[in-house]
């Protein structure tokens, strides 16, 4: 096991120790960039695995697809002989693709067509389990020696306990570690769901009844060798009973306590200085070419050309991701002030009360529906400010891929978010972000106006741009931290067997 001492989090500037040999990692994760489209996880997952490429290390990625969505993808291999599961009395048959990405990472999909094979954070599906279920036995049969599995979510929590299960006693020769992305969504399951799906044989079945529910995540936390949260201030929370969200019992249990490791961001995917969707590459030395980005959507939105009117761009994932109590008094007071609004979402639908406003003010406000990854891509490097009003951790990673587009965060005061985002004073001498303390719209309109206040600081905000451009934020950090925590695994394992 780790050392009690080892640092938490990815903040620290000094050296980490990550030779230990050609080691193999499994990512077992509920998705995968680009496979599975933009989110904390699937851009986590993706931006681990090149890192620690980059590491020297043989790194493997598992997870669920959907049949219709292999076929869209090029380069998959189908095996010929499909994986079978049984859980209770329902049996199930997983068609698995492989292929291998140009940056050495090997993947792998257990695809299974069923309706309710979606993941959400709030409960698992029975095909999410079956999953858990597949990937378990993927991993007992894997033909090459793994050092350490690690795990993703909780949507992937039930693999760990399945994969310490003394039916597989005998090959789990590998260490485990598990990273928590969410304290609040857990994963739960109804104690129907586990009946008919025969969890309540499994010889970790007691591990799974948590606080009156049936809790993949509190199981997980129990039978991993090395807890995880993706940024440090999680790891925190979950050392609070006001913020651990009943797991901090469980978490009491364990010989250590959490790390947090801040994730990272992939910047093969998100650079103004190669990004392939931008009609204008520019770097955090020369912003001139983001000003061209800024008025050439302006002049797509029909907004009126002007590079000095401040430009924010609101992305809205469902109706969720709105301020509490947002009304048309909210929109009126915002546009009191000089700004350019463009309100978008992936979905094909805004709630009313933001379509509305879209008339009363022409000249400020866009809405845009059904946005695509080149619109997301430019419309961020557009930006002056990027506001983010969610306070869930799905769209939070987007506030750190702003920094490397000069675009200034909006964005709720979560755990979610890493420790280089931290809200500007008045004067712009500290700070890289606009926080605010809830989502209640009040608070999200007192703090957009601070944030315009700043831009009108003409050179004290283009410096925050620059400053915030510069920072370090990509993967190789973080995963010498996880290579480190891998690397003391294998050999504490070692130990074990002699």
């Amino acid at each position: 096991m780790p050392s009690p001492s080892l640092h938490r989090g990815g903040s620290s500037g000094h050296a980490l120790d990550v030779g230990y040999g050609p080691m193999h990692i499994l990512l077992i994760s509920p998705g995968f960039y680009p496979f599975h489209g933009h989110n904390a996880v699937t851009e986590a997952t993706a931006g681990l695995a090149k890192a620690l490429r980059n590491l020297k290390y043989e790194v493997t990625t598992l997870c669920p697809l959907l049949p219709s969505e292999a076929h869209k993808q090029r380069g998959l291999a189908r095996r010929l002989d499909p994986l079978s599961v049984k859980l209770g009395d329902q049996s199930k048959e997983f068609v698995i693709f492989e292929s291998k990405s140009p940056s050495g990472v090997n993947h792998v999909f257990l695809s299974h067509e069923d309706p309710t094979s979606s993941a959400s954070p709030e409960t698992l599906s029975d095909m999410d389990v079956f999953f858990c279920e597949a990937a378990s036995r993927f991993v007992h049969e894997f033909p090459e020696a793994l050092d350490v599995v690690h795990v993703h979510d909780v949507a992937c929590a039930l693999c760990v306990p399945m994969l310490k299960s003394t039916e597989h006693t005998a090959n789990a020769n590998y260490p485990i570690l598990f990273t928590l992305y969410d304290l609040e969504h857990q994963g739960k399951l109804s104690e129907l769901q586990a009946s008919e799906l025969g969890l309540q044989n499994k010889d970790f079945s007691d591990s799974l009844l948590f606080a009156g529910t049936v809790n993949p995540a509190a199981a997980a936390i129990q039978y991993t060798d090395v807890l995880c949260t993706n940024t440090v201030r999680l790891a925190a929370d979950l050392e609070d009973d006001s913020t651990a969200m009943g797991l901090k019992q469980r978490a009491e249990q364990r010989e250590h306590c959490a790390i947090g490791i801040d994730f990272g961001v992939d910047t093969s995917v998100w650079n103004p200085a190669t990004d392939t969707f931008l009609k204008t590459h520019y770097e955090s030395i020369n912003l001139q070419g983001k000003i061209q980005n800024k008025t050439q959507l302006q002049f797509e939105k029909d907004l009126d050309v002007e590079a000095d009117t401040p430009l924010c761009v609101w992305l809205i994932e469902n109706t969720d991701s709105l301020p509490e109590s947002l009304d048309e008094t909210f929109f009126q007071r915002l546009f009191r002030n000089e700004l350019q609004l463009i309100i978008c979402t992936p979905s094909d639908s805004l709630p009313e009360v933001v379509t509305t406003q879209e008339q009363s003010f022409e000249k400020q406000l866009r809405c845009q529906l059904n946005m695509s990854e080149q619109d997301q891509h430019r419309l961020i490097a557009a930006a002056d400010f990027l506001l983010l009003s969610t306070s869930s951790n799905h769209l939070l990673n987007l506030s750190v891929v702003a920094f490397r587009y000069g675009s200034i965060p909006v964005v709720a005061d979560t755990s979610f978010l890493p420790h280089c985002v931290l809200d500007c004073d008045t004067e712009l001498r500290s700070g890289s972000s606009f926080l605010f303390s809830t989502t209640h719209n009040d608070d999200v309109l007192k703090t957009l106006q601070r944030a315009l206040a700043a831009y009108s600081q003409k050179k004290l905000f283009l410096d925050l741009q620059h400053n915030i451009m510069k920072t370090d934020l990509s993967w190789d950090r973080s995963a010498r931290h996880y290579a480190q925590l891998y690397k003391e695994l294998a050999s504490a394992e070692q130990k074990q067997e002699k």
